[in-house]
């Protein structure tokens, strides 16, 4: 038969009205709140009167942050006397937790341990958004180039036109030699460019490539 116990005459706090209720019965029975009354609340044959006049009652506390992995068994008693009665642990071992709750079960039971929301491995990463960030590299990388490039041009004492010759020097410019390559000047540029292109195309490759592995990699975790 469960055991059921009254409590009479407490100052309740029960977190939903503004203000304190006096005078409150709450009747337990097998360790559960089955009402609570104003007044002199109902009590069955047998029932255990605990008279709580001067005494106030309100809901256990909850610590929402909580590492597993620096307590013990004896803690868990501290949180008790401190009101605490629900805790969320963050980020400590789930064999910890695990661990805490059998030496309680295991002893005489008087504080009830439960995991209610294990750890789960998120399906999807929340930060960053890889194909965003591969992309924004990549302008980055580009932009820095040619930024580079246009740096080492200025910096350079030749004059690609006659206009900017004039300006630079403030006298007239009565003509200009078209550049003339000879054959090993033509092949030295065409390597060059050649060069530039198969860069070009191994970068956009390996851009292409970490998109690819990305995507495998989020549906395999889907």
């Amino acid at each position: 038969m469960a055991k059921e116990i009254v409590l009479r005459n407490a100052r309740l706090i029960d977190g939903v009205s503004d203000q304190p209720r006096d005078r409150v019965s709450i009747v337990m029975k097998d360790g559960r709140i089955t009402s609570v009354t104003d007044g002199d609340g109902p009590a069955g044959p047998g029932a255990e009167i605990v008279d709580c006049t001067g005494k106030t009652v309100m809901s256990g506390l909850i610590d929402t942050h909580v590492h597993s992995t620096f307590i013990d068994r004896t803690d868990l008693t501290l949180f008790l006397a401190a009101g605490v009665t629900a805790a969320r642990d963050v980020g400590g071992s789930l064999h910890k937790v695990l661990r805490l709750r059998g030496q309680v079960e295991t002893e005489h039971n008087a504080v009830k341990f439960e995991v209610i929301d294990p750890p789960t491995t998120p399906r999807a990463p929340v930060a960053p958004n890889r194909p965003v960030l591969l992309m924004a590299v990549l302008v980055m990388g580009l932009g820095a180039g040619v930024a580079a490039a246009f740096a080492i041009g200025q910096l350079r004492s030749t004059f690609a036109t006659t206009a900017k010759l004039e300006r630079v020097t403030g006298l007239p410019v009565l003509g200009a030699i078209s550049q003339t390559l000879t054959d090993s000047a033509r092949a030295l540029r065409r390597r060059r460019l050649k060069q530039f292109y198969m860069a070009s195309a191994a970068l956009g490759g390996i851009f292409v490539l970490l998109l690819v592995a990305e995507m495998i990699q989020v549906s395999m975790v889907a």
